[in-house]
């Protein structure tokens, strides 16, 4: 697995599913950009550390799952799966495509895309 593809997974699995917030600077420039938050557009680490705690406080047990990655220059594409409840039986999953650009090889800039209506299907 390339580097990308590599740092990628690691933001998933280090960064995004043990809400730990606390260690954005390991993965994204200090400048970095979230497009697609519920709300728009997003920029810095404390406004990417309020996307990350908001749905950590709004769907406790949320658990991303990387399952594919491609990877073109300096950019990976994710496609991935959220499951917003792995502790119950029913556990609702939302698939969604994240696109990331990496620059020193930490995230520059995000685009994120998914059913955003699902959450409040499920009761979120």
């Amino acid at each position: 697995m390339s580097e990308l593809k590599t740092l990628a997974k690691r933001l998933v699995n280090e960064c995004l599913n043990p809400k730990a917030a606390s260690n954005l600077a390991e993965f994204y420039t200090p400048d970095a950009v979230f497009h697609g938050g519920m709300d728009g557009k997003h920029t810095g680490h404390d406004a990417l550390r309020a996307v990350i705690d908001f749905y950590a406080q709004k769907i406790p047990n949320i658990e991303y799952r990387a399952e594919e990655l491609i990877e073109e220059g300096d950019i990976v594409v994710m496609r991935w799966t959220c499951y917003l409840d792995p502790t119950s039986k029913e556990n609702p999953q939302i698939p969604g495509i994240t696109i990331l650009r990496y620059t020193d090889n930490l995230v520059s800039e995000i685009w994120q895309e998914w059913d955003k209506s699902l959450l409040q299907r499920f009761g979120y």
